[in-house]
């Protein structure tokens, strides 16, 4: 079975009795798995709400808990712009958070534009970061142009993957950008 981007959201959704959740969500997203649903809220319709705030406030308190944890030391996680978003680039709901920088996967940093990223700074009250691929198959070629464009769109710290294996026209593009 082919499963939508809306269906992995849906099933990403725990139903579990510590999340404490509507009884009729488990039903629900049965119910909407496979439904050809356009978005989780048309899915769950009223459901949607409640869960996307279950969600984000479980995702502060752990994120508080990290930050009070560090001590103080700098903080830097990985963020996502998919509201629905789960995994190591989750989103986290709106307002300050107890970070340094957010760091946003290389496909969410390629679809950026300055004023989504000053949204996201302003909004965080974070640096906002890329993590970026400079390993085939990206093209060594096009890497300082597409670095520069985030630059100039606000991102403020790369965080290159592999850099230790850089090829020597990736290691120039990254010069390029650092200027």
């Amino acid at each position: 079975m082919i499963r939508s981007s809306v269906d992995e959201d849906l099933l990403s959704i725990c139903t579990c009795a510590a999340c404490d959740q509507d009884p009729e969500l488990a039903g629900a997203i049965r119910r909407a798995v496979g439904s050809g649903a356009e978005s989780v809220e048309e899915a769950l319709g009223d459901l949607a709400g409640p869960v996307l705030a279950g969600r984000r406030a479980a995702t502060r308190r752990m994120l508080d808990a990290v930050a009070d944890a560090a001590g103080g030391a700098r903080l830097t996680v990985h963020a996502g712009l998919d509201r629905w978003g789960t995994g190591s680039f989750t989103t986290f709901g709106p307002g300050p958070l107890p970070v340094d920088a957010l760091i946003l996967s290389d496909p969410a940093a390629g679809a950026l534009d300055a004023e989504a990223v000053a949204a996201l700074a302003s909004g965080s009250g974070a640096a906002v970061g890329a993590y970026v691929q400079a390993m085939p198959p990206q093209d060594p070629d096009g890497l300082a142009e597409r670095w520069q464009a985030l630059a100039r769109a606000g991102i403020t710290e790369f965080v290159i993957y592999h850099g230790g294996l850089l090829s020597a026209a990736a290691a120039a593009a990254l010069a390029a950008v650092r200027g």
